[in-house]
C-alpha cells in the first residue's frame, strides 16, 4: 500500500524483509525462508547483484531476538553521542516509536505529527491505512514522541524534511550513521521487544493483538521469547484466576 513500484525500491532489501515478517511471518518459518529465497532471486536478477552479493544469508532467528534492557541503554546512548542534531533526533525518534509503540517500519516513514495525540491518559498514536489502529505510548517513551510530533506537526516525525515517503527511508538513514558503529540496530527488533514486554507486562492478548495490528495466531511466535516462570511463582496467581 503506497509503496513505490520502481524496481530499486520494490526490490530493496527492506521490502522484501517487510513483506516476510508483516505479511506472511503467519506462516511456518521454511515457508517463509523460501519465499524470501525466491524474491531475493528475482531481486539480484532485476536490481543486479550489488544488494544481494552471492554469499549473503539471512539468519532465521533476526526478528525472535527483543532487545534486553542493558542493549536498549546502549541503543540511547549510542543515539545520544551521534555526531550532529539530526542524527540524535531522527534515531531517537526511531527508538520511541518502536520501543514505545511497536510500529511497523512503514508505519514509521508514515507517521505524521498530527497523528499522536495526549489526552489526561497519556500519548496515543494513531495509525491510518490498512492496519488502522490506536497505540497507547509506553510511559517512557511518550514525553520524547509527543515533542517531536509537536515539532513536526502535519510533516513525518521522522525525517520531517523530506517531501516524499520512500520504502527505505530507514535503511537509507541508518547508513549513515553507520560509521558511527550503530550497535545492531533493528527497527524489527524494537517492534518485537515492544510486543514481548506487553506480553511480559500482562496486556490481554486479544487487545494486544489489536494494537500490534496483527492476529491473535501470530503472537504465538512470540511466546518462546517470554521469560521462563516458575510454577512457585505464579501458582498464587493461577489460583486466583477462576470464579
Amino acid at each position: 500500500v503506497g509503496q513505490s513500484i520502481e524496481p530499486d525500491n520494490l526490490f530493496h532489501p527492506e521490502t522484501i524483509e517487510r513483506f516476510i515478517h508483516e505479511r506472511v511471518g503467519h506462516l511456518s518459518t521454511g515457508t517463509q525462508t523460501n519465499y524470501r529465497s525466491q524474491l531475493r532471486a528475482v531481486a539480484k536478477v532485476v536490481i543486479g547483484s550489488t544488494l544481494y552479493p552471492p554469499t549473503t544469508i539471512v539468519p532465521r532467528s533476526e526478528q525472535r531476538l527483543p532487545y534486553t534492557r542493558s542493549e536498549v541503554s546502549g541503543l540511547v546512548s549510542w543515539s545520544a553521542g551521534l555526531s550532529t542534531e539530526s542524527l540524535r533526533r531522527n534515531t531517537l525518534v526511531l527508538l520511541a516509536m518502536g520501543l514505545g509503540a511497536g510500529l511497523t517500519a512503514q508505519e514509521m516513514t508514515r507517521l505524521t505529527g498530527d497523528d499522536v495525540f495526549v489526552d489526561e491518559h497519556g500519548v496515543v498514536v494513531r495509525v491510518i491505512g490498512q492496519s488502522q489502529r490506536e497505540i497507547p505510548v509506553l510511559r517512557r517513551w511518550e514525553d520524547h514522541l509527543a515533542a517531536f510530533a509537536r515539532e513536526a506537526g502535519p510533516r513525518p516525525v521522522f525525517l520531517p524534511t523530506r517531501t516524499r515517503i520512500l520504502g527505505h527511508a530507514i535503511s537509507n538513514f541508518l547508513e549513515r550513521c553507520s560509521s558511527s558503529h550503530v550497535p545492531g540496530f533493528s527497527v524489527l527488533r524494537l517492534r518485537t521487544t515492544w510486543i514481548v514486554n506487553q506480553m511480559e507486562a500482562g496486556t490481554p492478548l486479544p487487545m494486544l493483538s489489536a494494537i500490534a495490528g496483527v492476529g491473535p495466531t501470530q503472537l504465538a511466535r512470540y511466546f518462546e521469547l517470554l521469560p521462563a516462570s516458575d510454577l512457585g511463582a505464579v501458582r498464587q496467581q493461577i489460583r486466583d484466576a477462576g470464579v
